[in-house]
């Protein structure tokens, strides 16, 4: 039985609202792009056009655009928010807190009202379970392989 990841599962929770934050900014930019007319939709044909024709060109660096740089981050959070469905609500607290407020340990277990030690023991039962929710030991995202796929040429870390 392999270790739980621990470091790995934090840094995709401390990652998560910075992940949010680039999907919805690159969205944004997404719609700013222009994209040919609204009429033109991509179709597994043959264009008749020469392949400096504009309304190609658009179109390519949309989709270059949204492959490259938004779907692996949409794969990414959608991932998260799944695994955070499987917490209870203390333990949704306890993780807001830590991983996307910031706050210090110690006002974590002041405000959770549970013990130092508690804290660190519902920490490490918190991020099992979440390690367990994103699939456990055998889950692609823990693969090297699987990394370098999703990251592509652009890195969301």
């Amino acid at each position: 039985m392999r270790e739980v990841p621990i470091d790995q599962v934090e840094a995709w929770l401390y990652a998560y609202p910075v992940w949010q934050r680039q999907l919805q900014n690159l969205h944004t930019q997404l719609e700013e792009l222009p994209d040919g007319g609204r009429r033109f939709r991509p179709a597994p044909s043959f264009c008749k056009g020469s392949v400096r024709d504009v309304t190609y060109e658009r179109v390519a660096k949309r989709l270059e655009f949204e492959e490259v740089y938004i779907h692996p981050l949409e794969v990414r959070v959608q991932i998260l928010e799944n695994a955070l469905l499987a917490l209870t609500t203390d333990e949704l607290r306890l993780v807001k807190f830590k991983y996307f407020e910031r706050m210090s340990n110690a006002l974590i277990w002041e405000a959770l009202f549970i013990s130092r030690r508690g804290f660190f023991r519902k920490r490490t039962y918190v991020v099992h379970k979440l390690f367990e929710a994103l699939g456990g030991e055998g889950a692609p995202i823990w693969s090297q392989e699987w990394e370098e796929e999703v990251d592509g040429v652009h890195s969301a870390w």
